[in-house]
Formats: C-alpha cells, sequence, structure tokens
C-alpha cells in the first residue's frame, strides 16, 4: 500500500492522480492540495475515489491529512511522508458501508507518500493563506427580512443613492438602481414611478407618504 515516491530533479512531480491497491479495491489519489505548514507538519487535503472489488462505479470523496517533509532546496524537492489521515467524507456515497471504506482508506493511506516541487508547494501554501484571510472577512451575519401584507415595491440600491441632475429641469436621478427614482432639488422630495403611480418620500430608503401618491 506504499504509493510510489521515485522522482527526480528533472521530474521532481508524480503525475496524478496515483493509486494505491487494497485487498478491498483501489484508492485512486488525485493531487493534493497542501494548506498549512508549521515546522516540518504539513496539514492539506486531496479528493479521493474508492474503485471497490466487484463494483462499476467509483466512490468519491475526499480526505484531509498530515505529514511530515524534508526539503531539498538545491534540488526544489519537497518529500511528503508519514502522511497521516485525519477525515475522510464520502459526499456521493449513501451507502451503509461508509464506515469501512473510510477505516480501509485510514488504513491504507499512513504508509503513502509522495514528492512534490518546492515551488507548487510554496505557492499552494500561499493560495491558502489568501482564501483563509477572505473568510475571516466573509460575512455570515444572516439577511433582514422585510416583510409586508400589503402590496410593495422592492427598491434596491448599489450602496448610498447616488444622484445625477435630469438636464433642463428641476430634478436629479438616482443613478444606482434599476428603478426610476428622482429627486427635487429645490424641496428634496423623492418620487418613485410604480407604472401608474409616483410614490412620494422624504428619505431615499422611505418610507412612502401614503397620502401623497400622484396617479400617472
Amino acid at each position: 500500500m506504499i504509493l510510489c515516491v521515485n522522482a527526480s530533479a528533472q521530474d521532481d512531480t508524480l503525475s496524478w492522480p496515483q493509486e494505491i491497491e487494497g485487498d478491498k479495491g483501489t484508492i485512486v489519489v488525485y493531487q493534493p492540495q497542501p494548506e498549512k505548514l508549521v515546522g516540518n507538519v504539513l496539514s492539506g487535503r486531496a479528493a479521493i475515489s474508492l474503485e471497490l472489488k466487484g463494483k462499476d462505479n467509483p466512490i468519491f470523496g475526499a480526505m484531509w491529512f498530515t505529514a511530515r517533509i524534508d526539503t531539498d532546496s538545491d534540488a526544489g524537492i519537497v518529500t511528503v511522508r508519514d502522511l497521516e489521515v485525519t477525515k475522510v467524507a464520502w459526499p456521493d456515497s449513501r451507502d451503509e458501508g461508509e464506515q469501512q471504506f473510510t477505516e480501509f482508506v485510514e488504513q491504507a493511506m499512513p504508509d503513502a507518500g509522495f514528492k512534490i516541487s518546492l515551488e507548487r508547494l510554496s505557492a499552494s501554501l500561499e493560495s491558502a493563506e489568501v482564501e483563509r484571510k477572505s473568510l475571516e472577512n466573509l460575512n455570515t451575519d444572516p439577511p433582514v427580512i422585510i416583510f409586508s401584507e400589503e402590496l410593495a415595491v422592492l427598491l434596491l440600491y448599489d450602496g448610498e443613492a447616488h444622484f445625477s441632475d435630469v438636464e433642463n429641469s428641476d430634478y436629479e436621478r438616482a443613478l444606482n438602481t434599476p428603478l426610476v427614482v428622482v429627486r427635487n432639488k429645490k424641496t428634496q422630495a423623492l418620487y418613485l414611478s410604480s407604472g401608474t403611480l409616483l410614490l412620494r418620500s422624504k428619505r431615499s430608503d422611505g418610507p412612502v407618504d401614503a397620502d401623497q401618491l400622484t396617479t400617472r
């Protein structure tokens, strides 16, 4: 159950995917994605598939791993060894034997290893860091839910309302909304066209003055 690690400075990375033969079938490991390096301990993930003996279709999944690395700076080669599976997921499988699949992978992988170029490892770690930072700034707050029991118009602006003068008139129109919103430059009253009505408001985000509806 050893993943071949024969590589040279001229051919410093393995071709992917790689296969690991086992008693239940074949594990196909696709190119790993390194995510974090602390000292010489590397963590990452890889897509995998399990081709079971006697089964026509493979089962696809993913694994997360930790490993130790040895770096040959002169050759630009990193040897990944002592690979340990920390998690296996089978999103494409609904088989009751999923736990057996996971145990098979966990037992087969610790002896497996691979080589990767130092340049590729560095690039992958940099990409993972950018992704991690972007997720830190991701706003996961739930959206505000607006409910109305009466007929309403949803008016959306791309940011704060931005207006531009309407030529030869006392009005200016909002540019960053798909609906027709105009503002009187003298009174600052705003009007929204609904097609049949002009709805008036004192603010660009409402509310509408219900007693000031004008039929077009």
